[in-house]
């Protein structure tokens, strides 16, 4: 025969002993408690988890019995004290949180478990990294965590530095990531003005046609393994530059600009100072190189290419567009190829249209015919602007020619 239920609103442990330890349970948090004399009131979810690790605070949804139901709560526990080598870890429970969290504290790890979105459930950023009241995030780190924004001009995440400032100073990473900008007018999957360097493994970037990844003067970036939409990165010495010491911008085997509609899609102004190491990329779109620096990538580009002011270009393939190369800048690929039709002559000037930026560079030469009098050409007059096909005796063929830059 089944029993009653044993009905008691408190439970005392050991009452002869020194002091007195109750069971009871906790209406606001819903849960069983535990209270000892040599200790605060716990939970008892509290004492069997990682909750009661000093600097391991937990996120959850309401009713869920976490610690805190908002990442905005949870940061607001952390201490001015924290730093990177003091951590706190914030566990985040699977869910969508809908709030706009700041962070302006430093040493803050960030760990989402299993899917966890925050999402902008206002007109504002749904991140923001920046200083606080006495208080700078040198250094953070994101894991596992989506963050999402659908308010024109707005960011998922953004970094705020200004000029000497110690934002990120010691970099924040953004690891297995989401960023998604999904405003029909145009937003940013991340934006960053004078702030230390920003590093993103393995993260992604959904494009609805006008997404712009942001960055001005910050002391350097690495996307690896990434898929990016548009990407503008300005960095110039005249601007508000932060504290630290420049560590250069770094894109390797990423996809940028497949579904995007800007032009151009990949923009770099380097003006006094900054630089980009560009290695597997593949461009789908307009690529523009301004500013006073030099330049080298690697990779696909499908599309037009823009090299102004006095800036200079070392790019490993010529792109399947039209290039221009402004009167003071320099481009220099390290393949380039074309055919030139002679119409009985023995001579032909091959121009390039562009300064290549060097004359250090082998050409091949090949025929579509059998020429005139067992004639064998040969290069002269190398130029970065050009080089002159000759002959013994006048020929009617077409040359094809490929350089190779040294």
């Amino acid at each position: 025969m089944a029993q009653s239920p044993f009905l008691i609103d408190q439970l005392s442990v050991a009452p002869g002993e020194a002091g007195t330890r109750t069971v009871q349970r906790d209406a606001a948090a819903g849960a069983l408690s535990f209270t000892d004399p040599v200790a605060a009131t716990l939970l008892l979810s509290q004492l069997a988890g990682l909750q009661n690790i000093a600097g391991t605070l937990i996120v959850g949804k309401s009713g869920a019995g976490a610690q805190y139901t908002t990442l905005t709560t949870a940061l607001a526990a952390v201490p001015i004290t924290a730093s990177r080598t003091n951590p706190y870890v914030i566990l985040v429970m699977p869910g969508v949180y809908s709030e706009e969290i700041v962070l302006d504290v430093d040493g803050v790890v960030i760990f989402g478990l299993g899917y966890v979105e925050v999402a902008a459930s206002a007109d504002d950023n749904t991140l923001t990294i920046q200083a606080g009241a006495g208080t700078s995030p040198k250094w953070a780190q994101f894991h596992n965590v989506v963050f999402t924004n659908g308010y024109a001009s707005k960011a998922a995440v953004r970094v705020i530095g200004a000029a000497a400032s110690e934002v990120a100073l010691y970099g924040v990473t953004f690891s297995n990531c989401g960023f998604e900008a999904t405003a029909a007018g145009g937003g940013r999957p991340v934006w960053a003005t004078s702030c230390g360097p920003l590093f993103f493994r393995n993260s992604s970037m959904p494009d609805n046609g006008l997404a712009l990844c942001l960055f001005q003067e910050v002391m350097g970036f690495e996307f690896m393994a990434t898929t990016l939409p548009a990407l503008n990165y300005r960095y110039d010495t005249a601007q508000d530059i932060p504290a630290g010491t420049y560590l250069g911008a770094k894109v390797q085997d990423c996809w940028l600009g497949v579904d995007n509609t800007l032009n151009p899609v990949l923009d770099l102004d380097l003006d006094g100072g900054g630089s980009l190491g560009a290695f597997n990329l593949h461009v789908t779109g307009n690529t523009r190189i301004s500013g006073d620096q030099a330049v080298s990538m690697s990779g696909e580009f499908d599309g037009d290419l823009s090299v102004l002011e006095t800036a200079t270009l070392a790019l490993d393939e010529a792109p399947s567009g039209t290039v221009t190369v402004a009167a003071g800048a320099k481009y220099s690929p390290a393949f380039l190829q074309d055919t030139e039709a002679l119409a009985a002559a023995a001579t032909k000037a091959v121009a390039f249209g562009f300064n290549l930026g060097t004359a250090d560079y082998d050409v091949v030469l090949d025929l579509d015919g059998h020429p005139a009098n067992e004639d064998t050409p040969w290069v002269t007059l190398k130029l970065a602007t050009e080089f002159t096909v000759n002959f013994n005796s006048a020929q009617t063929l077409n040359v094809s020619w490929t350089i190779r830059r040294r």
